[in-house]
């Protein structure tokens, strides 16, 4: 019996800030699977919410879910563009990242 592995790249989005609730704390958002963690820096919340989405993706898959259909709110979204555009950076990056994520939620999941 022969068994074959496939892999896959997907963009995701983070917002990493400071916590408003525990002083010292930081929260890390994934927001295509609508994924929250917290670190003591920035840098940890970031890894232990992607950390947190990787387990996430893995059940979702082995499970036969659409990891994808967990997509943060509106409200969570809006933020983080506004995010991005106070750092300058295009808002037609995130259309790109949308679309190229769309494309391969549809070729793996139909």
């Amino acid at each position: 019996m022969s068994t074959s592995a496939e892999t896959c790249t997907f963009v995701l989005t983070f917002v990493v800030k400071p916590s408003e609730e525990i002083p010292g704390r930081w929260i890390g958002h994934c927001l295509e699977l609508d994924v929250v963690s917290e670190g003591s820096s920035s840098a940890h919340a970031k890894e232990m919410v992607l950390e947190a989405a990787g387990m996430i993706v893995k059940d979702d898959l082995q499970n036969g879910r659409d990891p994808f259909e967990r997509r943060a709110p509106k409200e969570f979204w809006r933020e983080q563009r506004l995010i991005a555009s106070e750092e300058g950076k295009p808002q037609t990056l995130m259309q790109r990242i949308l679309k190229i994520w769309r494309e391969h939620a549809r070729a793996l999941f139909g």
